[in-house]
Parts: structure tokens; C-alpha cells; sequence
């Protein structure tokens, strides 16, 4: 697979390293402009200038934010194994710089032919089996086939090389998640929230991962936590929703309805929050909050099935019998195949005008 050479200017162009590489040339006291050459050339997509320019300086003091940008024109050559090199030279020096370069190599691991990958890497680990960084590439380069056993392994022996690498404890944890196995991707999940307490996607998937394991005390407070994560949004409606789920499980209607409220001022237009919220009001015998919410989730979008349908319902219940025909009927129009409307509505129409008092 050949690199689109623009998109990838647009897509990594990383602000940042040429910022930082900038001020670490000044304070070095660098005189030479080879820096400033290279990102020119950079930015430009001239990968071999750029090059001659970056070669210079990946045994200085700019080594890591050169070392990424040289194996981003490597990249973009198509050149794969002097990419995984310079890489691994970024993530050899530790400095902060090591998981912006995995972030990008990840994208086009991800987006090349396995067997390329594996023979790149294979070849990698042939010269130096204590290669981190080809040993967690190549761990994501079989989760994307679901090769789980194998990608497995590759994050199991990162760990054993540097048990201080968190991103290994993510991937793993998400990988043994993605067949189920939750109680066993926990502990690892949460060894990655040791050292990085702040990263939403990370404690989201903690919650995710109590909840799938029967434990929603503790999915609720992974939520809670997540949600007061900065940037989050308090009231995040993805998240927002999942807490739900575990408030419900938990009996505590009250508490998940709330939740859904708040995040439904700003979210107006999220259905499932919607339909959520009236299950909650359902199961607290709220029946004005489930169809207040029914309505507005129509508001959002009148061909929202499941909407019609709920107030189809609470009319039912109600005893509104023609009104519960109304909208049964609208169910109908929308999807001629929906027979528990199309049954609900046979039963209703064969009662005499007598029993409909809402006619």
C-alpha cells in the first residue's frame, strides 16, 4: 500500500516537536541552521532534504523530536524499516517524546499488510530480541485480525522487557477485553491508570470492564471519575450512558434518570439518552417524565420508531385507546414489519367505541 505523501503533511505535521526542537537548538547554542533547513523541507513533503538535514542532528541534543520527524519522511518513501528505526531511536531515549512516536507508527502499522509488518519486525527482533517498541507494534499489528493469543504474547513480553511502560498495560487490557475476558484485562487496565490517572479512554474502559464483571459499584465510580476527567465534560453523554447501565443494575433509578437529564441539556439530540431516560421513568413510575422524553426524542427525529412506539405504550396504559391507535399506526408507516405494533394495534381496533374513552 502506497502513503499519500499530502495527507500525511496535514495528518503529522507535529507542532509541538518542531517547537521544541526549536528551542532546544537555542539552547544548545547552536549556530548552524540544519534545524531550521529540515523543517522547511518538512513542510514543504522534500523528504530527502529534509532528511540530509535530520541525519545531522539525531545524535544531539534535538535527537528526539529529529529522530520522529526523520522517520515520518521515511514514511512517507514508503521506506518502512528505517522508519521502525528512527522510531526506536525516539523511544530509546525515554524523554516524552517515545508515545507521540508510537501514536504515529501505530497508524500505519495498522494500515499495512500484516505480513509486512510481521516481517519488518520479525527481522527487528532477529537483531535485538529487547526491542519494546517492535515487539508492541507488532502486538497491534495482530489485534487488528483479532489474532488475540499472539498480540497477547507481544504485549506480555514489553512488560517483562520494562515493566514501566503503561501503554503495554493498556493494549493488553483492551485486547483481552475484546473476547470477553474482563476480569482478566482489570487488573491491567488499572496498573496503566497507576501511571497515567488521567486518561478518559483508559478509565472509561476500567468501567466498562467492572461493569462487565458484575461490579457496578466500582463501574459506577470509574464513570464518575472519568467524567471529572478535564475535558471530559461532567455530563458526557457516551459516558453518561454507560453509568446508566450500572446505576440501573444497582436499582438506583433515581440516580441514572438524573445523570440522563443532565447530560440531555447540552445533548438534546442523543435518542439512546432519550430512550434511556424513559426506561428510568418507567421504572420509577414517572410515566409524565417518560413521555415528556418520548416527545422530545421525536422533536430530535420523527422517525424515531422506538419513540412512537413508547408513547404508543403509555397511551395503552393509560386507557387513551385511540391515541394509542394514532401511534401505533405512525409505528406501522415507519416499519410495515414491526408485528408487536402491528398486534398491539389488531387487539385495540376490536374494541367497541364504548370501551375507547378518549373517542
Amino acid at each position: 500500500m502506497k502513503i499519500q505523501k499530502k495527507k500525511i503533511i496535514v495528518f503529522l505535521l507535529p507542532i509541538s516537536i518542531l517547537v521544541y526542537g526549536a528551542m532546544l537548538s537555542r539552547s544548545a547554542g547552536q549556530t548552524d541552521s540544519s534545524w531550521e533547513t529540515a523543517v522547511e523541507a518538512f513542510e514543504n513533503g522534500d523528504w530527502n532534504e529534509a532528511r540530509e538535514s535530520l541525519l545531522k542532528l539525531t545524535d544531539g541534543p534535538q535527537s528526539s523530536p529529529a529522530s520522529h520527524l526523520l522517520a515520518i519522511t521515511y514514511l512517507n518513501d514508503d521506506n518502512r524499516e528505517n522508519a521502525y528505526k528512527a522510531f526506536d531511536k525516539v523511544l530509546g531515549k525515554n524523554d516524552g517524546f517515545f508515545l507521540a512516536a508510537i501514536e504515529k507508527s501505530m497508524a500505519f502499522t495498522l494500515s499495512w499488510e500484516l505480513t509486512d509488518v510481521e516481517k519488518i519486525l520479525t527481522n527487528a527482533m532477529k537483531a535485538n530480541d529487547n526491542s519494546l517498541f517492535a515487539h508492541f507494534l507488532l502486538g497491534i499489528a495482530y489485534e487488528a485480525p483479532s489474532k488475540i493469543e499472539p498480540a497477547k504474547e507481544q504485549y506480555e513480553r514489553v512488560i517483562e522487557l520494562d515493566p514501566k511502560f503503561a501503554p503495554a498495560y493498556l493494549r493488553l487490557g483492551q485486547t483481552l477485553a475484546s473476547v470477553g475476558y474482563f476480569e482478566k484485562a482489570l487488573p491491567h487496565v488499572l496498573h496503566y491508570i497507576e501511571f497515567i490517572p488521567d486518561n478518559p479512554a483508559a478509565t472509561f474502559r476500567a468501567g466498562r470492564a467492572f461493569f462487565e464483571s458484575g461490579r457496578y459499584e466500582e463501574a459506577v465510580g470509574m464513570y464518575r471519575r472519568t467524567l471529572q476527567i478535564k475535558g471530559v465534560g461532567e455530563y458526557n453523554p457516551k459516558i453518561s450512558i454507560e453509568m446508566v447501565g450500572a446505576l440501573a443494575k444497582l436499582g438506583k433509578y433515581a440516580e441514572a434518570l438524573e445523570a440522563l437529564e443532565k447530560a440531555l441539556v447540552d445533548y438534546p439530540w442523543m435518542l439512546n439518552a432519550h430512550s434511556n431516560a424513559w426506561i428510568m421513568a418507567d421504572q420509577l413510575g414517572d410515566y409524565e417524565t417518560s413521555k415528556r422524553h418520548a416527545l422530545e426524542a421525536l422533536d430530535a427525529d420523527s422517525r424515531f420508531v422506538w419513540a412512537t412506539l413508547q408513547l404508543a405504550r403509555l397511551a395503552e396504559r393509560e386507557n387513551k385507546v385511540e391515541e394509542a391507535i394514532k401511534y401505533y399506526q405512525l409505528v406501522l408507516e415507519h416499519d410495515p414489519n414491526f408485528e408487536n405494533a402491528r398486534r398491539a394495534l389488531k387487539k385495540l381496533s376490536k374494541q367497541p367505541p364504548e370501551n375507547r374513552p378518549d373517542k
